[in-house]
């Protein structure tokens, strides 16, 4: 995929900023539960902290979708990654169902943003070619797959 040099900046911003946004929420949702459970988290009370973590990932786009804007969309990119990495790091130190809620609520709250405003900066001068968006989305892959492929590395460690 060859890109003219002023849009391959955006480009580069933009698919990073998504795959940094899947990689963390693929390593928070494999590492959550067990975090969780290993804290003494029971299962009915991790089912209630994934619903309001799937509500964070999702909801948020209704209301970004409105006032999210090519000129804003970088912004809310490292707002979003800084919701994901402040939510991942969390979860590694709290130990009660209200800190793992509001994790999780930053880790789906970042993931959303993040994606949104990721899509919005790929779009923002054209439509992206088919080649583009297949590099893009293989990105995105390969990071949520390292994600949770961390996830395994971080249990054997």
């Amino acid at each position: 995929v060859v890109l003219e040099p002023k849009e391959a900046a955006p480009f580069a911003f933009a698919t990073i900023s998504a795959a940094a946004a899947w990689f963390a929420m693929s390593l928070m949702m494999g590492l959550a539960p067990s975090l969780m459970i290993g804290c003494g988290i029971g299962v009915s009370q991790t089912s209630g902290i994934v619903g309001w973590h799937i509500l964070a990932m999702y909801a948020p786009a209704l209301l970004l979708g409105l006032i999210i804007t090519p000129e804003r969309a970088k912004l809310i990119c490292l707002l979003g990654l800084a919701c994901s990495a402040s939510g991942l790091g969390m979860a590694f130190h709290v130990t009660t169902e209200a800190g793992f809620t509001v994790a999780m609520l930053l880790s789906g709250f970042g993931w959303s943003g993040t994606t949104l405003a990721a899509t919005t900066l790929l779009h923002a001068r054209a439509t992206p070619t088919r080649a583009q968006l297949a590099v893009h989305d293989f990105l995105l892959l390969a990071a949520a797959l390292t994600g949770a492929g961390a996830v395994a590395l971080y249990r054997f460690a």
